[in-house]
């Protein structure tokens, strides 16, 4: 949808912000209507970029998960193979 305000003079502009300041008439009202079938559209692209924003999400927490399990891995390697000090063996 263009911009209704791309070709309107830069008074009027003012203008229109000054009569919602204090009056408040939104010069929303004066955009054009939005079809149905754009609300359907965005409505769509919504429902897929939660899902996608879900999995790179999920995609996150796993690959930390993964991160925090080899570290915890390395980490008793590391204490398993250091020498014992003070055992009596």
């Amino acid at each position: 949808m263009p911009d209704p305000n791309l070709e309107a003079d830069s008074d009027r502009i003012v203008a229109n912000m000054v009569n919602y300041i204090l009056n408040g008439v939104s010069p929303v009202e004066e955009a054009p209507a939005v079809p149905d079938e754009y609300w359907e559209k965005v409505q769509e692209q919504a429902s897929r970029r939660v899902a996608l924003a879900g999995y790179r999400i999920a995609d996150v927490i796993l690959a930390a998960a993964d991160r925090l399990e080899m570290e915890k891995s390395l980490a008793g390697k590391v204490l398993e193979a250091m020498p014992r000090h003070g055992s009596s063996n």
